[in-house]
C-alpha cells in the first residue's frame, strides 16, 4: 500500500520565531512500523515547506497514494520553561 503522511502548514509565531520548525515525530513514529510491514511511505512536510492548501491537493493527487494521514501539532512549543 502507497501512504502519504502530511505535515500540515500550522505556520505560529513559535515555529516561525521561537522554537523553529517542529519534526513531525508522531508522523515519524507512525511511518517507521509501516515501512517495516512493507507499505511504501512517503512524507508531505507543508509545514516546512510552507506549502497552501492547493498546493497539497496538488501533490496528493500526484503522488495517488493508497492512504492519506495527516499529523497534528499541540500547543507544546508555545509554552515558556523556565
Amino acid at each position: 500500500m502507497n501512504v502519504l503522511l502530511i505535515n500540515p502548514p500550522y505556520q505560529t509565531i513559535t515555529s516561525n520565531f521561537g522554537v523553529g520548525h517542529q519534526v513531525p515525530l508522531g508522523l515519524l513514529m507512525i511511518g517507521g512500523p509501516l515501512l517495516d510491514a512493507g507499505h511504501s511511505v512517503q512524507l508531505l512536510d507543508a509545514e516546512r515547506r510552507r506549502l497552501t492548501i492547493q498546493t497539497i491537493v496538488r501533490e496528493v493527487r500526484k503522488l495517488a497514494p493508497h492512504l492519506v494521514m495527516t499529523g497534528h501539532a499541540g500547543s507544546t512549543p508555545a509554552h515558556r520553561f523556565v
